[in-house]
């Protein structure tokens, strides 16, 4: 009897309780625990502007960012989710939906071996998702196949390179497949010679998709699953997945494990009156950038910034070379941001107050969460843009 009251008796008591992790009972059929999971609220005073506080609030949102937001924290107990490390700032092509492309004074940097691998050790004590890339080609900078290494042996289960494949030689194939990384992504932008161009200005179609081809084949005779490997690519021109998909189908049977299709972002708004191609506009509806509840992203100078869509930093929360990530993440500059964006106070920040499509979405929930953030959904490569077809393959 105790069994089936027990839920109901804490239901009373939750305008004392944010989120039930815990087990509550047992399933009498099953014999086994179950755990309530769902967020309850009652007239919370801490809420982001514009989400519902007047009544209790029954889901629980598997983007754990999003229940952060709802319980109004600004100080966090967990460490971020996800890690962006920068191996250099420096990029070989001006592609025309990258903020490379405009940013013309951008200060170019390489990761000093020391500090990179201060970061994975402290990074290694969480063990967050680690993005190897963020502003530049991660393939120039000359010790990364060291570094790809030593972010495996410094324990992180979860590393991710994304390149755009231009340098990637056989030396460098062989380096990768070496380097036990667990996701290689390759960002190719179109499916032919005219379209790619178009959009990776630099580039040569048949010489990027000749590296790609010989990547595949190398893994494929080596034997080895790592790293999972992905070909994404921006829709400029909104033409659909059925465009793309006959070239992608190419690598199909030479091993490729993933594909991604997606309209490219505004990247803050910094492209928001582009001509250059068709981007994901923002909504009218507003929700707090969730990055700040979920990520930190690491310059190559070691400056730490809030948003991977920060490319020149221009909102350094902090330094590497004078604090820890973890001392960083819970800051006063990054407590007072994440306090500002529950409360709507954007316009002070000059990243986000061009209508970024992190903050400004199209369409919200019943309780004011915007609906991409309501289901689960394919890690993406970045959070700008909106995903139009994903495929595991094999």
């Amino acid at each position: 009897m105790m069994n089936a009251i027990a839920p109901i008796i804490l239901y009373k008591l939750t305008p004392y309780f944010s989120l039930l992790k815990e087990n509550l009972s047992t399933n009498p059929r099953r014999g086994r625990p179950f755990k309530i999971v769902m967020v309850f609220r009652f007239r919370v005073k801490e809420s982001p502007a514009g989400c519902r506080k007047d009544k209790y609030m029954l889901t629980a949102y598997k983007n754990k960012a999003v229940n952060r937001i709802l319980e109004g924290q600004i100080t966090l107990e967990d460490p971020p989710e996800i890690l962006w490390v920068e191996l250099t700032s420096n990029c070989n092509l001006r592609c025309v939906m990258c903020p490379n492309s405009i940013l013309l004074n951008k200060e170019g940097h390489y990761i000093e071996p020391d500090l990179f691998k201060r970061a994975m050790d402290q990074a290694a004590e969480f063990d967050p998702f680690v993005a190897l890339f963020l502003g530049g080609e991660s393939l120039m900078h000359k010790d990364v196949g060291e570094l790809l290494s030593y972010s495996k042996k410094a324990g992180l289960s979860k590393v991710h390179l994304a390149t755009n494949a231009t340098l990637m030689d056989e030396a460098k194939a062989q380096m990768i497949l070496d380097s036990g990384i667990d996701l290689l992504t390759f960002s190719f932008d179109g499916y032919d010679k005219q379209t790619y161009e178009r959009a990776r200005v630099g580039a040569k179609f048949e010489k990027t998709v000749a590296n790609i081809e010989r990547f595949l084949k190398m893994k494929a005779s080596s034997g080895k699953d790592k790293p999972w490997t992905k070909m994404y690519s921006l829709d400029l021109d909104m033409k659909g997945e059925e465009t793309f998909r006959p070239f992608l189908e190419s690598f199909f049977g030479l091993g490729l494990n993933e594909y991604g299709v997606e309209q490219p972002g505004t990247f803050r708004g910094l492209f928001n009156d582009t001509k250059e191609f068709i981007p994901k506009l923002p909504g009218s509806e507003y929700f707090p950038c969730i990055w700040l509840w979920k990520s930190l992203a690491i310059h190559s100078s070691g400056r730490v910034v809030p948003c991977c869509a920060d490319f020149d930093g221009e909102l350094v929360l902090g330094d590497l070379r004078e604090e820890s990530i973890l001392e960083i993440w819970n800051n006063d500059r990054v407590r007072a941001m994440r306090a500002d964006m529950l409360e709507k106070q954007v316009a002070k920040y000059e990243i986000c107050n061009h209508r970024c499509d992190s903050i400004w979405y199209e369409t919200l929930d019943e309780n004011g969460v915007p609906l991409e953030h309501s289901k689960e959904r394919p890690r993406r490569i970045n959070p700008q843009g909106k995903l139009i077809a994903s495929q595991v393959i094999r």
